[in-house]
């Protein structure tokens, strides 16, 4: 009886075509994580925009319905040297004095995740405010984003 060895040209895949695949494969992997992972910090990115925005438009709005009584109030002499301030949108609602108003330790972690910090300067010389919102970047992580409004009242 004799015993039938395969035959070494036999159809199959060999060992160097498994590892091609294999290569090919975890490249396409690597390539559509990369491009997920991107498309979700920008889309991030674009989240923390939109609440800057938003944050931003709250204290306009409040400065705004402030606008008439503020350059009366006592206290806003003291801001008319530059320094930053934001406003207490609560407090603001309630009355509309200088009382809402928040030194820049008071406007850090603000935000739905406590991530924003909002800085508004007065510029005595052309009567106008510029609002700004700074939070940590999520794309670098090693730089800060932020979303600039100016505002000037009408008289």
């Amino acid at each position: 009886m004799r015993i039938r060895m395969p035959k070494l040209h036999s159809a199959g895949d060999t060992i160097v075509e498994v590892m091609v695949v294999l290569a090919v494969l975890g490249l396409a992997i690597g390539i559509s994580y990369s491009t997920a992972s991107r498309s979700l910090k920008n889309t991030r990115a674009a989240q923390d925009n939109a609440e800057a925005t938003q944050l931003l438009q709250s204290q306009l709005e409040t400065l705004r319905y402030m606008a008439p009584t503020l350059a009366t109030s006592p206290g806003f002499a003291n801001l008319n040297s530059g320094g930053t301030f934001c406003i207490d949108t609560t407090a603001a609602q309630a009355t509309p004095d200088n009382s809402a108003i928040k030194h820049t330790t008071a406007c850090k972690r603000l935000g739905n995740n406590g991530q924003y910090e909002v800085q508004i300067t007065y510029f005595a010389g052309d009567n106008s405010f510029e609002l700004k919102a700074l939070w940590d970047d999520v794309i670098t992580a090693t730089k800060q984003d932020s979303v600039t409004f100016n505002y000037r009242p009408y008289n």
